[in-house]
């Protein structure tokens, strides 16, 4: 239960991050080898993440609606797999809003007592199909 807790409180510091705009965030708790897939299927590394954390901090801001999490731990305690879903709405400094409703994943290291993000994977959300 402890590590579900350490993650969770990391998660909550992430989206704090975002809503405040903090981009050391990303140097504090990202591994250098860090790796991040968007959900249009582009990948980056630490220094492409940060940039698009740069650029997010300097448009006109986030809203997060909700954010439901899943942490299992791996291998004794030293991995964490956290999966989950994040809703909410995006506002770009021209002025256009872009909803996110995105499934995400996200994988976790504990080095030297501090847990780090290794990998984070979002993908959209598809619309149900029509039933009938």
């Amino acid at each position: 239960m402890e590590i579900e807790t350490e993650l969770r409180g990391l998660l909550d510091a992430w989206m704090t991050s975002i809503k405040e705009k903090d981009v050391s965030f990303v140097d504090r708790v990202m591994v250098p080898g860090f790796r991040y897939t968007h959900f249009t299927g582009e990948t980056y590394d630490l220094e492409g993440y940060r940039s698009l954390y740069e650029a997010l901090a300097e448009d006109g801001g986030t809203r997060i609606q909700r954010v439901d999490v899943d942490v299992r731990p791996l291998a004794d305690g030293a991995v964490g797999l956290m999966t989950g879903e994040f809703l909410g709405e995006h506002t770009y400094a021209d002025g256009r809003t872009e909803k996110e409703d995105v499934r995400f994943l996200c994988v976790w290291e504990k080095s030297e007592g501090e847990w780090r993000a290794v990998e984070l994977q979002v993908v959209g959300r598809q619309p149900a199909a029509p039933s009938g």
